[in-house]
């Protein structure tokens, strides 16, 4: 089994790195705190031969090439979880839009029957509105607003009965008018 040093303090990276190699056979190892003094201790006596007025202070690690292997199956993880949160920011819109098309149907129907019982209570005001007038008219007839209702609208001709079958047209003329045809 294969082992790579992984120079880094970020533990949470490690344990990454760790997983993604453990099915490719390679085991990965953290240095401890004291691998990376050494190597700043190295790395400033090996300054000190070659330029001697210049003393090393500070040492850090800017560019990690890892081998082509571990690359390839770092890019494919991190494209498996940004297809992941990709897929979860679909969810998360397909979801808002639901909610608010509920929303709206939901207030279209309200509003369709906000409607439709002011149409029926309308009705029904108008109903009771007749109704009373009914009344009133049915208490205020007599006998004598329905003659007189008569005597204003007659045309001064006096009515023709026929009947039907064997009863023969009578004149009521001379019977009405007290004048017989004698």
């Amino acid at each position: 089994m294969e082992k790579l040093v992984i120079a880094s303090n970020n533990a949470g990276k490690i344990r990454e790195i760790k997983h993604l190699l453990e099915p490719l056979g390679i085991t990965a190892l953290m240095p401890p705190t004291a691998f990376f003094h050494e190597m700043a201790l190295s790395a400033d006596a090996a300054m000190l031969e070659s330029v001697p007025n210049l003393r090393l202070i500070s040492f850090a690690v800017r560019e990690v090439h890892l081998p082509q292997a571990l690359q390839t199956a770092l890019d494919q993880k991190i494209q498996a979880q940004q297809q992941a949160e990709q897929q979860k920011y679909q969810l998360a819109q397909a979801q808002v839009k639901a909610q608010q098309d509920v929303a709206q149907a939901t207030g279209q129907a309200n509003a369709m029957k906000a409607q439709a019982e002011g149409e029926a209570s309308a009705t029904l005001t108008r109903a009771k509105a007749q109704s009373e007038a009914n009344r009133q008219l049915a208490q205020s007839l007599t006998p004598e607003l329905i003659r007189y209702q008569q005597l204003q609208r007659w045309d001064g001709k006096l009515p023709l009965f026929s009947g039907g079958g064997v009863t023969p047209l009578i004149d009521a003329t001379s019977i009405i008018s007290g004048t017989s045809g004698r």
